[in-house]
């Protein structure tokens, strides 16, 4: 999954969740908390994926910045037959369903 923070400020990472809806994953089922303290520039992107690994900062080819974390799990969403996914952030509860400055790619 590739989120980019579309926003002018800067997105601290460290709490914000994906939360799975639809499917197995019924009204909602978090996939993933993001546990770094990860500071995500303004366009900059973040990279999700379900293999085991250790989080770290990578640049692209052309040198854009992106963040790789990792879900460690099996389970992809895919296998969960979600709908959708929503970005929660850490301050915001579920019953808002709160817009988040990152959209999903």
């Amino acid at each position: 999954m590739l989120l980019q923070n579309q926003g002018a400020l800067k997105v601290y990472l460290a709490g914000y969740t994906i939360l799975a809806v639809g499917g197995e994953a019924g009204t909602g089922r978090v996939w993933h908390v993001f546990r770094e303290e990860a500071v995500i520039p303004p366009r900059g992107y973040v990279l999700l994926r379900t293999a085991v690994g250790v989080p770290c900062a990578a640049r692209t080819k052309d040198g854009h910045e992106v963040f790789l974390d990792y879900a460690c799990s099996e389970e992809t969403l895919n296998s969960w037959g979600v709908d959708s996914l929503r970005v929660l952030n850490p301050q915001t509860p579920y019953a808002l369903k709160s817009a988040s400055r990152f959209s999903v790619h």
